[in-house]
């Protein structure tokens, strides 16, 4: 059972919060999570423009053209970084916390579950009026894996650290400049420094636990995942209006795997879930 409290952690599953308004008009009716631009993260360290320096490895000299250039398009290369770099966040479960926390069993039975992140349901679910999916991450990865066959895809968990060894992945050679436009020495900067760009985060976050998927894309246009066949779940905040009760049915029907729908409760403090008939 997938809300069974007892099941194990064993990493099968990722979480992604949302607002009940994305779940409702977007998310379900559509059946597809949507991946976004850097500029739209909630971490200033990932959202805001990174300066690069330039090294001469290949001897330029200082008057040579490709430092004028690098110069005059410092801006671009963080904007072409942020902008092609798409990603889709999920929480995961946080085994730690229920075994080093004695109180644990006493306050949940579900505490350490990535879809019992109270900060994370007042934060991205609309002060627990929203929605937490659940998904198969095995049949995720294969359904981004066929989607964006053509592109640059990477994902992996989220590295939390101030040590982030930025210098090299920020420091750009004149040798890369031969013959080689600013999009392209980023889109190949990305394939080998991805972790650096795209993976690490402040320390202030790590109880999200992220699991991040990217995909390089140069449109400016939004990328979409279908989730048909790996949403298992589909967990309702302790707030929820129930008054969208139909809607949710009828976005529920549209799916050919039908996911489990729950809602989050709390009984004199003890926050439980019970099953939500639609």
């Amino acid at each position: 059972m997938l809300f069974d409290s007892q099941r194990p952690f064993d990493g099968k599953y990722v979480y992604h919060y949302t607002t009940d308004r994305s779940s409702l008009q977007f998310i379900l009716p559509q059946r597809k999570l949507r991946l976004s631009s850097c500029y739209n993260t909630n971490d200033p360290r990932e959202s805001s423009n990174s300066s690069f320096q330039l090294a001469d490895d290949a001897n330029v000299g200082a008057n040579n053209p490709i430092m004028k250039d690098f110069l005059n398009n410092q801006m671009v290369f963080s904007d072409h970084l942020k902008k092609v770099g798409k990603v889709l966040c999920f929480a995961q479960d946080s085994p730690e916390q229920y075994i080093l926390d004695p109180y644990a069993p006493y306050y949940s039975e579900y505490y350490g579950r990535g879809y019992l992140k109270f900060r994370m349901w007042a934060q991205y679910a609309n002060n627990h009026t929203g929605i937490c999916f659940i998904l198969n991450k095995e049949d995720l990865i294969s359904k981004l894996l066929l989607t964006f066959r053509d592109s640059f895809i990477k994902y992996g968990n989220v590295v939390y650290s101030t040590d982030i060894g930025m210098v090299s992945a920020y420091t750009l050679n004149t040798s890369e400049f031969k013959g080689s436009t600013i999009e392209e020495i980023v889109d190949k900067r990305i394939e080998t420094d991805a972790v650096k760009y795209y993976f690490t985060k402040d320390p202030d976050w790590r109880d999200e636990n992220e699991f991040r998927v990217v995909v390089r894309d140069s449109s400016s246009e939004y990328l979409h995942l279908d989730i048909d066949g790996c949403l298992e779940g589909i967990l309702l905040g302790l707030k929820f209006d129930i008054q969208q009760k139909d809607v949710l049915k009828l976005c529920h029907d549209s799916f050919q795997n039908k996911p489990q729908i729950a809602q989050i409760i709390n009984v004199n403090n003890n926050f439980m879930i019970i099953p939500f008939e639609v």
